[in-house]
């Protein structure tokens, strides 16, 4: 027998992502010291469930960057 609140979670992953973003973006606000918890749990979480999955958004970021970096000294 299932709960609500067991019916109300997505079933997929990419839904369950998207309802991920819009709850941190509507809860967790960064200038706050609840909010930069509620990041730092997520972030916990997300390095429990996928140990590299941290060092590979931390890699994208440094890739934009560069790249970002690379295209404003080109124009």
């Amino acid at each position: 027998m299932s709960t609500a609140v067991e019916t109300a979670i997505p079933q997929t992953d990419e839904d369950r992502a998207a309802l991920m973003v819009r709850l941190v973006k509507e809860t967790l606000h960064a200038d706050t010291a609840e909010g930069r918890a509620g990041i730092g749990a997520i972030l916990r979480e997300l390095r429990h469930a996928d140990p590299e999955a941290i060092e590979r958004l931390a890699a994208g970021i440094q890739i934009a960057r560069a790249g970002l970096r690379a295209g404003a000294t080109t124009h």
